[in-house]
């Protein structure tokens, strides 16, 4: 479950949503608005501040499960590092992968 808090408040404002199995990362967006999730069933999901609806679910496919998110400055890239080594640039304003970089093998 992802949970937005007050934290000066000590209170709990709101619950997001969930994922799948274990949630990892939640950024929030530069437009204060959005927040992006992250968990091990590999969805990285756009979401609500203000009620926690998903306006967009990206899914790492066979790249596995989230372990590192990052969004860009101006908010329309994220990268995702994954359990399988791999690590992907996603294009948020498209909803699409530009990138992904394969996981490193033997050298």
């Amino acid at each position: 479950m992802i949970k937005l808090w007050d934290i000066d408040g000590k209170r709990l404002i709101r619950d997001l949503g969930i994922h799948k199995d274990m949630a990892r990362s939640a950024l929030f967006m530069p437009d204060g608005k959005t927040a992006l999730t992250a968990g091990d069933d590999g969805e990285i999901v756009l979401r609500q501040l203000a009620d926690g609806t998903a306006l967009h679910v990206f899914s790492s496919g066979t790249n596995g499960g989230v372990r590192q998110l990052k969004v860009s400055r101006d908010g329309k890239l994220a990268v995702s590092g994954h359990d399988t080594g791999s690590v992907v640039v996603w294009d948020l304003e498209k909803g699409t992968v530009s990138h992904v970089l394969p996981a490193m093998t033997g050298r």
